[in-house]
């Protein structure tokens, strides 16, 4: 008879790049209303959930799998002067916008900002989709994560942008 013999990486959850795609690339003006993006021409990348994956994709997900587009699209950011930065559309149900500066960017690839210090200098719409607290004090507001730390979840306190 034979053994079934199942291994620990099996176990555990499909890794961000699994669970999304990219559905569609392109350079045009911030869609959003972050004072340092506000008017500027960026690339904004759309993203979607594979068919399978429709069930992950949680806040940590879409934060891992942003990580990775910013690192993979990094050099063509700053080898471009007519850039002022990235932003990335969930495009779902549960969507949502992460957005950053190419100084921000900069920053954080030179060393001088973590992970996590990254998240907090950049904007999220709707901040608590990308919040794994589940929080919802906040829902329905338009805000900027470099505002303040948050005690508990992924992300910091966010308050109303002017």
């Amino acid at each position: 008879m034979p053994v079934l013999l199942i291994l620990p990486f099996l176990l555990t959850s499909l890794p961000a790049a699994d669970l999304f795609r990219v559905s569609r690339e392109e350079t045009a003006p911030f869609p959003g209303d972050w004072a340092p993006l506000r008017g500027k021409k960026v690339k904004i990348i759309s993203v979607q959930k594979l068919g399978d994956a429709a069930k992950e994709g949680g806040p940590t997900d879409k934060l891992e799998y942003t990580k990775f587009l910013l690192e993979k699209n990094y050099a063509e950011l700053v080898k471009t002067q007519e850039l002022a930065g990235m932003v990335v559309i969930f495009d779902s149900a549960d969507g949502g916008m992460i957005a950053a500066t190419v100084p921000i960017l900069q920053q954080w690839r030179a060393g001088t900002l973590t992970d996590s210090a990254l998240w907090h200098k950049c904007f999220f719409d709707p901040p608590e989709t990308f919040d794994s607290s589940g929080s919802s004090a906040n829902r329905s507001k338009r805000l900027s994560c470099s505002s303040g730390l948050k005690s508990e979840g992924t992300l910091p306190r966010h308050q109303r942008l002017p």
